[in-house]
């Protein structure tokens, strides 16, 4: 037996020692099984992904009868119904769905009128709440994999918001297949079955697979930093298949990080571009191209003249590449007092803005306030249609919902009998599918999803694809529709002032003035600086290495801010449950 002594009591009692013996080993079990209880989403390397749950408000709503005062009018509900009319078609102005048209501020897909369902998709996993400060590894799909530029270097695979990548990992022990593939398979048929046609995507990474393995081939060098093989990269063709199986569209972000749009030479911005055109611009299920979201283009003349630059130079790139023509949207915030001078200066093909927070009705959005002429009149003026980016309502899990019952099915019903009617709207996005409890700092953002999720443990099932394959997922001019052959080679026009590169990249030229408008217009943005600008949505800081700058598209600061507590409680389990181990072993010597 031992002494142990509680400060002025002493027991030399072989009870008092068996007793406590008994207290060391039942603490010590039950450390030992919550370590166990740790393999979880949080976890790394755990690859079951959160499980998700649909919320009465807003997915039943959206996807139902469920809660609309005045009647049905839901994504299920047969849209030419609600409208009163047939739906409009083009005698083969698609040619075959190889271009997506606009005519009559109309939005034509495959020879047919398209009135956008979307759904703002960015399904971020639970486990970037353990991504640790400086973003090299998380839990769960956010665990770290490699990154092209060395073979020791690892960030977590949440890091630029690119849910939408579905390169392999190299690592034995990482997910099977295309890394995100479960989330998809989890979120593709609840999405559908809402009624959905179309998801929004805000963050892609344009340092794609197809790229990195053209510059470890010798093909073309490198844009930025020392590529290291094996090959690995962002691939978003496998998303884009998966897409096209569930018979969604996708609206495409290109590179457009503010940040980035400043400060970027024109000519590695304009091969980012590249990439991203080359990876998947000839693919049934690409909608519409993005370049920038909430960018505040009427505030800074000389970021719109970039934007407008890079848009002509990418759509001229669009139609060289692969002969398609895509509808380019940027889409701005709802401030009314700039519309008048956007839809006159902004280069797009369809006016997109995020007007869909003014409560439970937005009916004055197409005749104007005052401050401005109006949608419908600006479509008709510039024979440009609109499309209302984002819709919802900041709020606490649908507490708006008591006072404003059906609000989400009276906006719809408001778009399709005001703006789609007369006033040349294609529809809209609804903002958003996933509940963002840790990326989002302002609590009236964090619940505004269709679905909410909880972290997944160790034996839940995994989703399975419930989609068949489609095929035939690649689109030609000369339609063979197949996949595309080895990049061709061609050398960029530089924007004045910057260094000669020995850069060769893909395609034969497009449009000359295309080019130069956004060389010119990107070398004078670059001059300003960028240290006061990054207030956006897609507002990300390239993360550095081999002092390199690496696209992000998209800052995940939240990865940053909210790591530091599981860390700690994780440290302090370990600190707790080893010093009971400890002293158990000392008890029994």
């Amino acid at each position: 037996t031992k002494t142990i002594c509680f400060i002025n009591a002493c027991n030399n009692t072989t009870a008092t020692t068996t007793t406590m013996k008994q207290v060391v080993f039942v603490i010590s079990l039950l450390c030992i099984s919550t370590s166990l209880a740790q393999s979880d989403g949080y976890s790394p390397g755990f690859w079951i992904p959160d499980h998700v749950v649909t919320k009465r408000d807003p997915y039943d709503m959206i996807a139902s009868d469920y809660g609309q005062p005045n009647g049905t009018s839901n994504w299920n509900t047969d849209t030419w119904q609600l409208l009163g009319r047939a739906k409009k078609t083009c005698d083969g102005c698609t040619q075959g769905g190889l271009h997506v048209i606009i005519e009559d501020l109309t939005l034509f897909v495959n020879d047919e009128e398209f009135i956008i369902k979307a759904v703002a998709y960015e399904p971020v996993p639970l486990g970037i709440r353990s991504v640790k400060p400086d973003r090299s590894s998380g839990g769960g799909y956010c665990s770290s994999r490699r990154t092209p530029y060395a073979v020791d270097d690892f960030a977590s695979a949440c890091t630029d918001s690119d849910y939408a990548n579905g390169s392999p990992s190299l690592d034995p022990n990482g997910p099977q297949g295309p890394w995100f593939q479960a989330l998809w398979n989890r979120d593709f048929p609840i999405i559908k079955a809402a009624g959905t046609n179309t998801i929004r995507l805000y963050n892609t990474n344009p340092t794609t697979l197809q790229y990195v393995e053209a510059v470890l081939a010798g093909n073309i060098t490198s844009i930025d930093g020392n590529i290291t093989g094996p090959a690995t990269g962002n691939d978003h063709v496998p998303f884009m298949n998966a897409a096209w199986d569930a018979g969604l569209m996708v609206i495409f972000p290109l590179i457009s990080d503010r940040t980035m749009l400043r400060t970027l030479p024109a000519d590695k911005f304009l091969r980012y571009i590249q990439n991203q055109i080359d990876e998947i611009g000839n693919h049934r299920a690409l909608l519409m191209w993005g370049l920038g979201n909430e960018l505040d283009l009427e505030q800074d003349p000389t970021l719109l003249a970039t934007v407008n630059g890079y848009m002509a130079w990418a759509r001229n790139y669009s139609m060289s590449r692969w002969g398609r023509s895509i509808p380019f949207i940027d889409a701005v915030r709802d401030n009314p007092s700039s519309y008048d001078q956007l839809y006159e200066i902004l280069d797009c093909d369809i006016f997109c803005t995020n007007a869909g927070y003014r409560g439970p009705s937005f009916w004055a959005l197409w005749d104007g306030d005052g401050s401005n002429s109006g949608l419908g009149p600006l479509s008709r003026r510039y024979n440009k249609p609109n499309f209302i980016g984002e819709i919802g309502w900041h709020q606490i899990n649908g507490s708006q919902t008591i006072n404003y019952p059906g609000w989400i099915n009276n906006l719809w019903w408001e778009l399709l009998h005001k703006g789609v009617a007369s006033n040349g709207c294609i529809g809209g996005t609804f903002f958003e599918y996933l509940d963002e409890p840790y990326t989002k700092n302002d609590v009236m953002e964090k619940s505004m999803g269709m679905v909410t999720s909880y972290v997944a443990v160790q034996g839940d099932p995994m989703p399975t694809n419930q989609f068949p394959a489609r095929g035939n997922y690649f689109v030609s001019a000369d339609g063979n529709n197949t996949i595309p052959p080895p990049l061709p080679t061609r050398t960029y026009p530089l924007p004045s002032g910057s260094q000669s590169a020995s850069n060769s990249v893909s395609s034969n030229t497009a449009s000359n003035s295309a080019s130069n408008s956004a060389s010119n217009s990107a070398s004078n943005a670059g001059t300003n600086s960028a240290s006061n600008s990054a207030t956006g949505s897609s507002n990300a800081n390239p993360t550095k290495s081999n002092g390199s700058s690496r696209p992000t598209n998209s800052d995940t600061g939240s990865a940053e801010s909210c790591s530091s507590d599981v860390d700690r409680e994780s440290s302090a389990t370990q600190i707790v449950c080893g010093a009971m181990i400890f002293i158990s072993v000392l008890l029994t010597l």
